[in-house]
């Protein structure tokens, strides 16, 4: 957003995150490939690529996980 609306500024740091996701149905099965995918992502450089492009390389994660905040 602060890219794109030129009357927006980022005024200080980023003082908290939350933890975001890829809503898959547990019955498919298929979470861990998305895991998967995003870790190749981070590995080859891709993940800090598409951060950047939007100004948001601070919020890069070193890994994926399947759900980390369940706890």
């Amino acid at each position: 957003m602060l890219k794109s609306q030129s009357d927006l500024k980022r005024v200080g740091p980023i003082f908290d995150t939350v933890y975001a996701g890829i809503p898959v149905s547990k019955q498919s099965g298929d979470a861990k490939y998305w895991v998967e995918a995003v870790n190749s992502l981070i590995k080859d450089g891709t993940w800090q690529k598409i951060l950047a492009k939007y100004g948001v390389e601070e919020v890069a994660i070193d890994r994926s996980e399947l759900n980390p905040a369940k706890g």
